[in-house]
């Protein structure tokens, strides 16, 4: 077993991970929360997937089937109903959202109901989906907090053959698809959020066109009669392919910038993570050539993947680097490996391998000890623990670009 720089195993860590978010959660009767780094102070972490409860439930759920912890089992569960109790608190515009909305709780609460047998569960998180299915229209189209969330959290649940997520996907993407604008081609398309009309449309998998093409395709998988969100997802990669940057191998990250003219009096930076960068795309581009076979889709990704190894690589060097799944080592380290498997690729797969060995030993350096995280699932522990875990068991969905839940495998 691979170990880290100090001698700790991946084992370890996989333990200790979890270990620390027990003896670190707040319990009352029935449901359970962290603290975290707030705006103004400390608070509880929320319901989020990203980074509150659901997200760490989600993740104490695998670690308690895959190591059979009873414990565990009984925290997920009450960080599970920590989740939709407190669903309120995401605000109305928001809450189609996956990573940062409703839609990932619904998702959390079926995944950790279905591992847990514990329908119960469902039960509470039904009131959500009735919810959901009746809210008008969001203005936000992206993975975080839009249409493009619910979209993916309820096309991966219709794989169950589950009626009503089936309905909501179709909602969703319908609703992703009349957002969509034509960029300067009718061959290229991308999303703007109307309060954000001053800005040009992103590339990326949190916010921009990267993440709302994976999700039109997780719904053409499961829906393939809807031509159409196949066709839409192409378009709106290929208005990424015309933003790309050869000089940098990478895409720009337009989040500051207003028009195209602007982008030539002052170039964008590019980033590399799976939030905004080349770690994204790469993932949205492997996932397509897993569902269409598309030789340029590989081609982007295994190209999306040398750029971040690349980033990482210099970023390792400067210190500059950190640890979570959203834009750190562990991000880093698996969508390299999400990558490698899913083009087949054992070049990509071994950087991956090599990130995941650097990242054992930089948690054995810094933070073994307490692991003095964020607790969540996205920027803390709770992410990197799963990912470890991951590594060695057989977890059915990654926390970066979430692939069909194996129902056969709960």
């Amino acid at each position: 077993m691979p170990r880290g720089t100090e001698g700790v195993t991946r084992d370890q860590l996989i333990e200790s991970g979890f270990a620390t978010l027990r003896q670190s959660a707040y319990r009352s009767a029935s449901e359970a929360t962290w603290l975290g780094n707030a705006t103004g102070g400390i608070a509880d972490v929320g319901p989020s997937f990203y980074s509150g409860t659901a997200g760490i439930g989600w993740a104490l759920a695998n670690y308690a089937r895959e190591r059979d912890r009873s414990w565990a089992a009984e925290l997920a569960l009450a960080a599970g109903r920590h989740a939709i109790s407190n669903a309120p608190r995401i605000p109305r515009s928001e809450r189609l959202g996956f990573y940062g909305g409703w839609s990932g709780i619904v998702y959390a609460a079926h995944v950790i109901a279905r591992i847990l047998d514990e329908s119960s569960l469902l039960d509470e998180v039904t009131p959500l989906v009735h919810a959901l299915r009746d809210a008008p229209d969001s203005t936000e189209f992206d993975l975080m907090c839009g249409s493009a969330g619910a979209t993916l959290g309820f096309s991966l649940l219709a794989r169950d053959q589950d009626v009503v997520a089936r309905a909501l996907a179709a909602q969703a993407a319908d609703h992703l698809r009349r957002m969509s604008r034509p960029q300067g081609s009718d061959e290229r398309i991308a999303w703007v959020a109307p309060h954000q009309r001053r800005r040009l449309p992103l590339t990326g998998m949190a916010h921009g066109t990267a993440g709302a093409g994976l999700a039109l395709l997780e719904f053409w998988n499961t829906t393939p009669d809807a031509v159409w969100a196949r066709d839409l997802a192409e378009r709106a990669f290929a208005y990424e392919t015309w933003c790309f940057r050869p000089l940098e191998a990478n895409w720009p990250d337009l989040r500051h910038y207003p028009s195209w003219r602007v982008t030539r009096l002052l170039p964008p930076p590019c980033e590399a993570a799976w939030c905004h960068g080349a770690g994204g795309i790469g993932l949205s581009r492997a996932r397509a050539f897993e569902l269409t076979g598309d030789s340029q889709a590989r081609a982007t990704a295994e190209g999306a993947a040398r750029t971040l190894y690349r980033d990482v690589s210099n970023g390792l060097k400067s210190g500059s680097l950190s640890l979570d799944l959203c834009h750190g080592l562990a991000g880093a380290a698996q969508t390299l490996l999400v990558i490698g498997h899913r083009v087949q690729s054992p070049e990509i797969i071994g950087l991956g391998d090599e990130l995941t060995t650097r990242l054992i030993g930089a948690i054995d350096h810094f933070v073994h000890a307490s692991w003095g995280l964020e607790p969540g699932l996205m920027l803390g522990s709770a992410g990197i623990a799963s990912f470890l875990l991951s590594r060695v068991g057989t977890l059915p969905v990654t926390a970066l670009a979430p692939a069909p839940v194996r129902w056969s495998d709960v």
